[in-house]
């Protein structure tokens, strides 16, 4: 009886657990449509700058306007080549934005980590494409 009990108990700590989970879906959804069409973007794959330009923030569209946009694809061009691959890794919420992780996949660089932070309104914050390099030994 007493085991009956702790396992219903435990069947629902997790369906609770589960739906509190769930409850940061959607905005993981836009996200990630936002960080998709980004990293095609950068990545050499044709996306306009407004397209990507729609998931920014206010801070962030100063400072990323068109033609630094334009530089930004010269810059990731020239040091990881172009795009083949990127595939969600990580999503965290915390109090005050979301943190987001790709792993991507550039002709130059065989692994780069792709980390975004957003607002909880959606939009992003910022940025970094950080290569992961082998560990030789």
């Amino acid at each position: 009886m007493k085991r009956m009990i702790v396992a219903i108990i435990m069947v629902s700590f997790l369906i609770i657990s589960s739906v509190c989970y769930a409850a940061e879906g959607g905005s993981l959804n836009k996200q990630q449509s936002s960080i998709e069409s980004f990293l095609r973007g950068v990545g050499g794959l044709e996306t306009s700058y407004s397209t990507v330009a729609n998931g920014f923030g206010p801070e962030l569209k100063q400072k990323i306007t068109a033609e630094s946009y334009v530089q930004l694809q010269k810059t990731v061009k020239e040091q990881f080549g172009s795009l083949k691959e990127c595939k969600f890794f990580e999503f965290r919420a915390y109090d005050e934005f979301y943190s987001v992780i790709y792993l991507a996949s550039f002709s130059k660089e065989k692994i780069v980590n792709a980390s975004f932070r957003f607002s909880k309104n959606n939009k992003m914050l910022d940025f970094a494409l950080t290569p992961i390099k082998e560990n030789n030994k």
